[in-house]
């Protein structure tokens, strides 16, 4: 997503992190990460659950195509970081407007399940 910074800004998206994990944990992510967007601890999950997202079975976490991202990035030598989060909870993104109102949503169906940019770039065009 860091790759169409440009695109975002043109339009006048913000983009803004949101997760489940601790502040302290997210600050590691962010160091390895080199995220450059707002990030944001909801460790008590609330927008989550506004927003209604789930907690993935057994089968959806632990995906044939998950699985398989999973051993490309052993193959190509990256390091598959140890968590001590809830790997069950899925995510999504999701897109509202400058007032504040939901627009877009995409709920994960695994873990590796996102929408692609270009479609996140394409919802936020229509708003302006």
């Amino acid at each position: 997503m860091q790759r169409q910074d440009g695109e975002f800004k043109k339009i006048g998206a913000q983009v803004v992190i949101v997760s489940f994990a601790p502040w302290n944990a997210l600050q590691s992510y962010q160091k390895i990460h080199q995220w450059r967007y707002p990030i944001f601890s909801d460790s008590q999950r609330k927008f989550y659950r506004l927003l209604g997202l789930q907690k993935g079975a057994f089968f959806q976490i632990f995906h044939p195509k998950t699985v398989m991202n999973y051993a490309r990035y052993l193959t190509q030598g990256k390091k598959i970081e140890k968590t001590k989060e809830d790997i069950y909870q899925l995510g999504g993104n999701f897109i509202f407007d400058r007032q504040g109102v939901y627009r877009f949503g995409y709920p994960s169906q695994r873990p590796d399940d996102r929408p692609p940019v270009f479609l996140l770039i394409q919802k936020l065009s229509e708003l302006s």
